[in-house]
């Protein structure tokens, strides 16, 4: 152990970034380790550690031989007892380039319009930006046109740098250099372009959030986004009544069913003016174009109906919802009146939006085509659109007439008003004279009665004025005699509460299916019988089936009846085997069997070199949590040394096979990966002890390593879940394990035996 070299022997460290108290402590475990501290001005410096939370700018002068590293290098090596590779822990500028250029690209355009208007606004800001332009560092370049060439230098980067790589030879020691950089650009440009579409994202929310009135303020969340709008008009009673103009905005998780204003209410206006108050909106400002109504989960929508196109229904289409505290299903059903709105691809998004809530993959499933007439939904009136639109404006024309002549609603000064028109005082033969005497003196007074008046065909008004009552009776000939069974008519199954003659019986008598019809009727949730807990599950616990073709000396003879069941076996295993890729590629579109293999033995690698770095984090996202244990539980107190070194042959896929698991959505997909690889393995107690392999000498490896995938879940991924050891392939050694060997007893003669006082350690 004397010739053994010391950690930071022959190295010159310098700090940068460091506080003053670490220095010194940092410094006295450097030279106690066979490392020398130095500055930035020696030309052999070795090593320059910086401490990017502390550091914004790098120092100018670098010494040309020294490696920029983050602090972390050298608190890695104290721990692990070794000086840690300087590729590991680099120290990359490119962090600040991803927080600097995408709060810059986001708001130029605002920073553009600030721009413009202050230099049209403030004299001063212009004769400073006209000085600016004149020097002759800006070149005749005004400042708009400097700041745009941040955003177009990236790009034009990216294109030099490919066709730089493109005339740089591999063996160039640059090639690897210029792939980083270029790489360092995609990842900086790809991180702006998300951020860009995330922050429109939110700037749509807020002002979806300002065009609605009473709009939930939740509505606005970082994890919501604005997928699609569309203007319908209801067909039942459910929300606000048939015939009401509704827009649907459709969000990634719930919809806002808002209620359209009118662009113009001239009329309900002109009437209110009766009441001699000032018209609606005079006072406050412009409303927002939209008013509240309901808001959906795609959670409580569970069907989606695609009403069949006829002549007399165009765009129809109808949702059946029930919230988890509802016992009964509502329907809501609307026409679609966007021109620029497909129903068919409206009605695929919504389904879609669906299934990404349920996480399942089966999106058309919760699409169904019926019939109007099967949910009941009246169409008679969609072939004549306009006609239903003036019939409801005369709905709404004759409320405000019947508002405008009603006493019992009316403010004193109008009824102040009408008292000189009709009073009860003047003698029957007055009073019988025809409708149309009493409303012209009206149709004088203010043009706004006058217009009611003239909207007698929609609404036919009758006045008798008996002599002996002095009081006004009205009748209206237009409204039903009891409007309360007015829809009660409409329904072809009416629902008649009959008298329970048995209420006064003992409720502990009760059955349990009387119980929990009894709470229905009153209303209330009856309790569930089960319990119910939710679970995910995110992993097989095995392997479906662990088949590997034979090869080399697991193949028999061709003469043996052995051969013939192998060969069966083979093209059985291989027919399932293409149904899996096919069911594969039903979930995913990208997956190939001849380019999946090189993505699996990258994620082999990467997956072994985070169990050599104890790198969990990493692990946890390559392997299974079937793998994951098996991979870590004996190398916790060992040390790893691992290293790929190449490929003997190409790896290939030998099986493939998909099961679904407890419900048949679920699906689990498996890919048995051949790799024929060369690689070093060394495997060190928590003593520094050789326990298993070595680091110098490369052996040929032959493993049958099987990767599993979540189909069902949209966010799932390849991972490492198992290996299959064929029964033709030959053991492998176990590895050496350190343990205590118990006391054996110590014969000192024939007769007398003492037990050993020492414990013999193997």
């Amino acid at each position: 152990m004397k010739n053994t070299l010391k950690i930071f022997e022959g190295t010159k460290v310098c700090w940068v970034g460091i506080n003053a108290d670490e220095i010194i402590h940092m410094n006295e475990i450097l030279t106690n380790n066979g490392g020398t501290v130095t500055t930035l001005d020696d030309p052999n410096c070795t090593h320059v550690v910086i401490d990017s939370l502390n550091v914004t700018n790098l120092p100018e002068k670098i010494p040309s031989k020294a490696v920029l590293v983050e602090v972390k290098w050298f608190w890695v090596s104290i721990q692990m007892d070794i000086c840690a590779s300087e590729k590991l822990y680099p120290y990359k500028e490119s962090q600040d380039l991803v927080k600097a250029y995408p709060p810059f690209v986001n708001f130029f355009e605002q920073t553009k319009e600030v721009l413009g208007l202050s230099d049209k606004s403030k004299p001063r800001f212009h004769a400073f930006l006209k000085l600016g332009q004149s020097n002759p560092k800006c070149r005749r370049q005004s400042l708009q046109e400097l700041l745009i060439r941040p955003v177009q230098r990236l790009p034009s980067i990216s294109l030099l740098l490919n066709d730089l790589l493109k005339q740089t030879p591999k063996s160039n020691p640059d090639n690897v250099e210029l792939e980083k950089a270029l790489a360092t650009i995609k990842e900086v440009m790809t991180h702006i372009n998300e951020d860009k579409r995330r922050t429109e994202g939110q700037v749509v929310l807020f002002d979806i959030f300002n065009d609605i009135e009473n709009c939930p303020a939740h509505i606005v969340s970082s994890h919501r986004s604005f997928v699609s709008q569309c203007d319908v008009i209801e067909l039942g009673d459910g929300i606000i009544g048939r015939g009401g103009q509704l827009t649907l905005f459709l969000f990634s998780d719930v919809i806002e069913i808002c209620k359209r204003r009118s662009r113009s209410n001239t009329l309900r206006r002109d009437v209110s003016t009766i009441s001699l108050q000032p018209p609606r909106g005079a006072e406050k400002g412009n409303k927002p174009a939209y008013k509240h109504v309901e808001l959906i989960s795609f959670s409580h929508v569970k069907r989606v109906v695609d009403i069949k196109e006829t002549e007399d229904c165009h765009n129809v289409f109808a949702l059946i919802c029930r919230s988890h505290y509802e016992t009964k299903e509502r329907l809501y059903s609307f026409e679609i009146v966007s021109e620029e709105v497909e129903k068919s691809s409206f009605l695929r998004t919504l389904c879609r939006l669906m299934a990404n809530i349920t996480c399942r993959a089966d999106s058309e499933n919760y699409l169904a085509c019926m019939e109007a007439r099967a949910l009941d939904i009246d169409t008679s009136e969609l072939a004549s659109g306009t006609l239903r639109r003036a019939a409801r404006l005369a709905s709404k024309t004759r409320m405000a007439v019947n508002r405008a002549f009603s006493f019992s609603k009316t403010p004193n000064r109008l009824k102040r008003a009408m008292s000189t028109v009709m009073s009860p005082l003047k003698s029957s033969s007055h009073c019988n004279h025809d409708s149309s005497s009493l409303v012209s003196p009206m149709m004088l007074s203010g043009g706004s009665v006058g217009m009611a008046a003239s909207c007698a065909n929609l609404a036919v008004i009758q006045f008798n004025v008996p002599a002996f009552h002095n009081v006004q009776v009205r009748e209206r000939s237009s409204k039903h005699w009891k409007p309360e069974f007015k829809k009660l008519r409409r329904l072809k199954v009416m629902k008649i509460d009959l008298p329970d003659f048995n209420e006064e019986r003992d409720p502990t008598k009760l059955t349990p299916d009387e119980i929990k019809s009894k709470m229905k009727e009153l209303g209330l949730l009856p309790p569930r019988s089960w319990i119910e807990k939710p679970f995910f599950t995110s992993s097989t616990g095995g392997v479906f089936e662990p088949y590997v073709p034979p090869e080399g000396d697991g193949k028999l003879s061709a003469l043996s009846l052995g051969r013939a069941k192998q060969s069966v076996e083979f093209l059985t295993k291989k027919s399932k085997s293409l149904m899996a890729v096919r069911k594969i590629r039903s979930f995913d579109d990208y997956f190939d069997p001849k380019m999946f293999p090189q993505d699996a033995q990258d994620l082999y690698i990467k997956a072994h070199k985070a169990l050599a770095e104890k790198n969990y984090d990493v692990l946890h996202d390559c392997a299974t949590e079937l793998s994951f244990p098996i991979m870590t539980d004996e190398l916790r107190k060992c040390t790893l040394r691992w290293q790929f070194i190449k490929s003997l042959e190409a790896p290939r896929v030998v099986h493939a096979r998909c099961t679904d698991v407890i419900t048949k959505d679920n699906i689990f997909a498996q890919v048995t990966v051949r790799f024929h690889t060369q690689q070093t393995l060394a495997v060190y107690d928590r003593f520094g002890r050789l326990m298993h392999g070595n680091e110098v000498v490369a052996k040929d490896v032959l493993e049958y390593v099987v990767f599993e995938k979540h189909l069902s879940n949209l966010y799932g991924v390849w991972r490492i879940h198992e290996k299959v050891i064929p029964q033709w392939m030959p053991l492998r050694d176990d590895g050496l394990k350190t343990y205590v060997a118990p006391p054996q007893p110590v014969q000192r003669n024939a007769t007398e035996v003492v037990p050993a006082t020492e414990e013999a350690v193997v």
